[in-house]
């Protein structure tokens, strides 16, 4: 066989393995999206919590209950963002956590959707009867994973997360709600503020699902668009990718607590 032929099985070769990689990395179902249903299922409430903290004769401990009776009917609540109240998932997808899904086409692939998750999210509402009146988040992006691992570096550098680590929101308008949140029953609602990543700010109104899980827990999710432009954020390019959409969803499942 001569040296050229040699060569041109060998790159073909390789090329096959590189396309059976491909598509083991980046095939596959992308995780279920953010479900406010789903949040409230997954929560323990607090009867279940103080349950596994009773002692022997099936008392509540006295910090569960003591929570308990402190977030009924107080005025001008603050609830704090938790990230312990439900273990993180993130394929269920459970727990606490900020992301975003975007669409891509893949060489030999085809269309996918890339999700990417930062559970390393903190900040705090203040609920005063139906309004929200004040509102503050930060999402840590260097903690965010991808669904598929060999997204990690190429999000994190279209991100430049070196430089621009969080990501935040701050309610620039009070949210009026129809009621105070019904026990396990979800409500709608608008929330305006700022939106801050990769160092740039932009107005915007983002629609939210929220619930209390009991008297002392609260979820609340969102999924809402955004265009990369808009915060002067380039798409990933790989040589594997064909294309990635200009614009993507960013979620969110929060869990709060007073």
């Amino acid at each position: 066989m001569s040296t050229s032929r040699r060569t041109m099985l060998i790159a073909g070769g390789l090329a096959v393995i590189l396309v059976a990689a491909v598509a083991w990395w980046f095939s596959g179902p992308a995780p279920a999206e953010v479900d406010i249903t789903d949040a409230l299922e997954g929560a323990p409430t607090a009867t279940a919590t103080a349950s596994a903290t009773a002692g022997e004769t099936g008392t509540p401990s006295t910090s569960a209950a003591a929570s308990t009776a402190e977030a009924t009917d107080v005025p001008g609540q603050a609830w704090t963002v938790s990230t312990d109240v439900v273990e993180y998932d993130f394929d269920a997808p459970a727990g606490t956590f900020v992301g975003f899904r975007i669409d891509e086409e893949l060489t030999s692939v085809g269309a996918t959707t890339a999700v990417a998750r930062s559970p390393e999210v903190t900040g705090s509402l203040v609920l005063h009867d139906a309004v929200i009146s004040e509102a503050e988040f930060t999402a840590d992006l260097t903690a965010l994973v991808s669904d598929r691992q060999r997204r990690n570096g190429a999000i994190q550098r279209a991100l430049a997360t070196n430089t621009y680590p969080d990501a935040t929101f701050v309610l620039t308008d009070p949210v009026m709600l129809d009621a105070v949140p019904p026990i396990g029953e979800p409500i709608e609602a608008q929330a305006t503020g700022e939106l801050t990543v990769h160092g740039v700010t932009n107005d915007v109104t983002i629609p939210l699902q929220a619930a209390l899980v009991d008297e002392s827990q609260l979820v609340v999710t969102s999924s809402f668009d955004v265009t990369l432009a808009d915060y002067e954020v380039t798409a990933p390019s790989a040589p594997a990718v064909v294309s990635v959409s200009n614009m993507a969803t960013v979620e969110l499942q929060l869990y709060f607590v007073p």
